[in-house]
This record gives C-alpha cells, structure tokens and sequence, in this order.
C-alpha cells in the first residue's frame, strides 16, 4: 500500500473524501495497470466498465491489479456509503506487432530467386499466427515464420513490401525491405601471337569472355576506334592488320545487356615498325648466294656424315650436363630462357628468334613437343608481353612441361 500513498502524495492530493486513479490511462490488451485511490476505511465497489469488484479500504488506501481483454474505452469510478467518486477513463489499444527479417536489403542475381525470410511477434514477444501478405501473395505463418521467393529476369532494385494484418487482439504491422537483382559479372582476357611485326603483316588476336552462358557481341577496340565485331559465347580468334607504322593499344569490350555486367579486357600494346626495303633486297641476295653455296657443297660422304652426327651426339651430352632439371627456377622468364637456349643449340637454330617464331620452327622439326611448347609460349607472351598475372596451378604446370620437353629432346 505505501507505494500508492507515494503516487498520491506526488499529487499532492489529501488522504480524504473518494478518489480514484489509474496507473495507465492509455493500455494495451492484457497488459497489467494499477487501479488505486483513497476512501474511508471499509468496503468499497470499483467499476470498471459494466463489471464491479468490491476491494477492502485499509489505512484510507484500496488498490488493484487489472487487465483489459478487449480494446476499446472503459469508464472507471468507485461507490462507497452512496457516495460516486471522480470518473476516470482507460484508453484500451490492441497489442502491436512487429516483422523482423534477417536482412533490411537482400541481392541476388538476374534469373534467379532471392529468398526472404523473417517471424512476426507482438508486443509480448508471442509468436503470431494468421498470414503475412507480400507483393500480393498471402503466406500463411507457421509458428510467426515465412519464408517468401522472389524472381526476376532483369536487372531492378525494387521495394517489397511485408504486412501483417492483424487480429481481434493485434494490430497490424508493416515493413518495408529492398530487393535488389543484380547483373551477372563478366570479364574478358586477350593475347595476341606476336606484339613487334613489320607493316603489313597481321596478327592473331586470341580472347575468352568469362561469365556468359550464351552468344553475345565483342567489339574489338584498335587506337579508341572500333574495329571489328565479334559474336561469341566464350573463346573467339581473330586478326588485326594495320594501315601504318607507329604504336597501337588493343582491348576488347563487351557493353553488357538486361542479364551481364559490362567488362573491358586488358589492353594490348602492338609495335609496328616499316618494312626496311633495303634490307630486304640484301637478305635475298644472302639467301641466294646461300642457296648457291648450300647446293654447291650440300652432297658430303658418309664418313662426314657419320661424323657429324657422332659430333651432335656429343654436343647433346654436353647440353644436358649443362642443364640440371631439377634446378629449373619456378619463374616465367628464367625457366623460358634455359628451355628457350636449350633449342637454339639442339636444332641449330638462330638467336634471334621471337618465341613465335622458335614455336613454329620446333614444332617442324620435332612435331611431338609442339602441344607443350605452344602452352609454353601462350603463357610465357601473356605474362611478359601481356602483363599477366599467373596462378600458382599454371605457374607449376609451365615449370613441368619445360622439364618434360627438356627430357625429351635429350633422351
């Protein structure tokens, strides 16, 4: 009872006559309130609504816990000895409801679904039940739950509405989260098979989209200037020619649609140089006289030919002393570069050579290593010319075919 004298005594109200008060005017359903006041000591009736109580008045205070199971607005006052006390009114809401989900903003990508799920509880933590209504589609509860799939074919961000609606106890509730379907990332990687050529040669242009799963336009981009227009669903070849000298960046693009992302690829830096005609002429009057020479003195005897090859065999033995296979370095450029000497001495071929150029000339020679010598320079021109990067899983395997060919040609 003191903690009701403390409320009246806050209101500075004299322990005297019949007053009435309520801890809460403005409740929700079921929640518990105080209905106290001061009065005579004896029997005293409280009213509330249409229903009485009759509560016992000691040391001039009476109170009471009570409830209200039903919204709506409750007059309340007391009678003691035929006298009314003040009238006072509760103010009686539905219990509100709240909708958690496990995110405010879901994303997912085009053509597929985004999954939301979520509870609804009420003001006293009880999982509700009835039937939550997102984008117009009513989802029953099961224990407070749902679980709801959006889909879309196109790129959006959308609002998505989620709404409870209430019952005879409970307010409803709503919640408001984001949706967002996003476009499919691409990516485009490209190489070309020579990056110093003389005008008018050509060169092939090898490129690969990631991420597509159908046909769609590349446009090869030379100086800012599109070129020329490719139609593919993955890998694509094609040539490049130029009408002057001087240097060309290459990349290719792809603009991206309802579905994929947009992607530009690495770009590529081609140098081409003019013919030098006077060299030309000089290289064919070496040519000839070499042809000349070649046919003159080409027929030798068995003996010299049973040298020679006595000789090569020799220098072979020699060469492999000189590479140890398992000390070839895992670097691009330093493993080429044994593997690239290892050749020239093999197959007697100049120094000079581009690895283009070495590939085609081996691969005559020996046609059994070509498959791995062209992995080979794929990688080793990506990575040097290109500006690659290159994985650990590549790196080894690079490493693993020098040493196979290595072996090969030293067996």
């Amino acid at each position: 009872m003191k903690i009701y004298r403390l409320k009246l005594s806050k209101h500075d109200i004299p322990i005297s006559g019949l007053r009435i008060y309520i801890s809460n005017p403005n409740p929700i359903i079921f929640e518990n309130v105080s209905i106290y006041g001061i009065a005579e000591d004896g029997e005293i009736t409280v009213y509330i609504g249409n229903v009485s109580y009759n509560l016992t008045v000691k040391n001039n205070t009476f109170s009471m816990v009570y409830s209200f199971s039903r919204e709506g607005v409750y007059e309340i006052y007391a009678m003691q000895n035929g006298n009314k006390s003040n009238i006072i009114y509760a103010n009686v809401s539905k219990i509100p409801t709240y909708i958690f989900t496990d995110k405010d903003v879901y994303k997912g990508y085009v053509n597929s679904n985004i999954t939301i799920s979520g509870y609804v509880t009420d003001y006293y933590g009880n999982r509700m039940n009835g039937t939550v209504y997102i984008l117009n589609d009513s989802i029953p509860l099961n224990n407070g739950s749902f679980i709801y799939n959006i889909f879309s074919n196109k790129s959006l961000k959308m609002s998505v509405s989620i709404s409870y609606i209430g019952d005879v106890y409970h307010l409803p509730s709503k919640k408001i989260i984001t949706a967002e379907f996003l476009k499919y990332p691409t990516r485009i990687v490209i190489s070309a098979d020579r990056y110093n050529i003389t005008l008018g040669e050509t060169i092939n242009l090898t490129g690969e989209i990631f991420g597509v799963n159908r046909e769609v336009d590349i446009y090869i981009v030379v100086n800012n200037e599109t070129y020329k227009r490719i139609r593919t669903d993955g890998k694509f070849v094609t040539n490049v020619s130029f009408n002057s000298s001087g240097v060309y960046e290459i990349y290719a693009i792809y603009y991206g649609n309802d579905v994929y992302e947009g992607a530009k690829s690495n770009i590529l830096k081609i140098n081409v140089e003019e013919r030098n005609y006077l060299m030309y002429i000089i290289i064919l009057i070496l040519a000839g006289i070499v042809g000349i020479y070649a046919y003159k003195f080409g027929k030798r005897d068995k003996e010299k030919k049973t040298e020679d090859i006595e000789t090569s065999e020799i220098e072979d033995k020699e060469i492999k002393k000189e590479v140890d296979l398992t000390a070839i370095p895992n670097d691009i450029a330093e493993s080429y570069n044994i593997l690239f000497n290892s050749l020239i001495k093999k197959y007697y071929l100049p120094r000079n050579l581009t690895p283009r150029e070495l590939l085609k000339m081996v691969g005559e020679k020996n046609p059994k290593i070509y498959n791995d010598l062209k992995f080979i320079t794929d990688v080793h021109e990506r990575y040097v010319y290109g500006g690659f990067d290159v994985d650990r899983d590549t790196l080894n395997k690079y490493v693993q075919k020098i040493k196979k060919i290595l072996e090969e040609i030293y067996e």
